[in-house]
């Protein structure tokens, strides 16, 4: 499957994980604020990897990092997110 239908079949849901390992640079973090595991987080982004075959992600012991292409997607996220707020104001 080619990169740019894959992120389209990408859920709101996936971009909010990745928008917020990236706002608090930790995956367990991440999963308090998303009130879900950290496995389950961890798991969740690992498909979105695999899917998409590209790293989003350096994982290290001082926590978690987004790569250019990581950035790049939170970068969407945002945008969709903005998007379905300004829906939600017009309805």
């Amino acid at each position: 499957m080619r990169l740019s239908i894959a992120i389209r079949h990408l859920q709101l849901k996936q971009f909010r994980q990745l928008i917020a390992i990236s706002e608090k640079g930790s995956i367990s973090r991440a999963a308090e604020e998303l009130s879900i595991s950290q496995p389950a987080l961890s798991r969740s982004i690992r498909g979105i990897e695999k899917d998409l075959s590209v790293k989003l992600i350096n994982r290290g012991p001082q926590g978690a990092e987004l790569t250019e292409f990581g950035e790049t997607l939170v970068n969407y996220g945002k945008i969709i997110e903005y998007n379905n707020t300004l829906r939600k104001d017009v309805e």
